[in-house]
């Protein structure tokens, strides 16, 4: 009688197990579900924290320009991936900004209010996981002063602009080789708030604003149905749009017309950090 209870509990839990590793081999992911839990900070990536990559301040009017390098690293983990992959991604971009007003003064010490700066974008995104691949990328915007900085005052700004990227096969980099293209384009309109105070040698930088990233893949990217990977493709293309919360802090050191820059932020759950440098005349 013992043996055969053990029998049964032997055969009911292989029978569990058998059915167990089935639905794990069927499940299928969705490219989707996952751009929407960790593409947020490929969209920074593309855009910035500081979306000028600098301090709060705007240069002051027509014949101020600022010239900038941007270098920024993320490391998100897409859970979904059927291997777990980490993603090392990065972007480096050219930030090239002119005033254009100066803006009003307030009375001694503020000054700066409504003064009007123009920015533009160009880089890199470059991403790496079970395969890599890279898109260029642009963006333009403005940035709108509150106040400059002076002795009695902080600098704050509000910015705001729209960066694109040329597509990228993500889908390879994160589940790895997959039959088809699989490519990604982005998008993403970004604003921000900015302050900054300078104490001589030395500016600290807090900003906090949001992105609104669009993942678009066009029609005829991949095959319907599941691939040897489990992979979910809809030949009619797809598109996901996340809002998320972009807050990050700095520190930047004033080296005569040359500004040195570091930033750490966090967006949609993941951290990224920037070194900043710029020449501003």
């Amino acid at each position: 009688m013992l043996k055969k209870a053990e029998m049964l509990f032997l055969t009911a839990s292989l029978c569990l197990f058998t059915a167990g590793s089935l639905a794990a081999q069927t499940k299928i992911l969705y490219p989707e579900v996952e751009l929407e839990k960790k593409g947020p900070v490929l969209g920074v990536l593309v855009s910035g924290g500081s979306l000028t990559a600098s301090s709060a301040n705007t240069l002051g009017g027509l014949g101020h320009f600022s010239l900038g390098l941007s270098g920024s690293l993320s490391n998100p983990s897409f859970k979904g991936s059927p291997r777990g992959a980490k993603v090392s991604s990065g972007s480096a971009a050219a930030v090239l900004r002119a005033g254009i007003l100066e803006g009003a003064t307030l009375g001694p010490g503020l000054h700066g209010l409504g003064s009007l700066d123009l920015y533009l974008r160009l880089g890199n995104l470059a991403t790496n996981g079970w395969e890599e691949d890279n898109a260029v990328f642009w963006g333009v915007g403005t940035r709108i002063g509150i106040l400059r900085n002076s002795i009695l005052s902080p600098a704050v700004s509000l910015s705001a602009g729209y960066h694109r990227t040329s597509e990228l096969s993500l889908a390879e980099v994160i589940y790895g080789p997959l039959p088809g293209p699989k490519d990604v384009g982005i998008s993403t309109w970004s604003v921000r708030c900015d302050v900054s105070k300078n104490f001589f040698f030395l500016t600290p930088i807090a900003g906090v604003g949001f992105n609104h990233n669009r993942f678009k893949s066009p029609p005829g990217a991949a095959p319907a149905g599941t691939n040897p990977a489990k992979v979910y493709f809809n030949p009619a293309g797809f598109t996901v749009s996340t809002t998320d919360l972009v807050y990050y802090a700095a520190l930047e050191w004033n080296l005569f017309l040359l500004r040195l820059g570091l930033e750490l932020g966090r967006t949609g759950g993941d951290t990224f950090g920037s070194l900043n440098i710029r020449l501003a005349l």
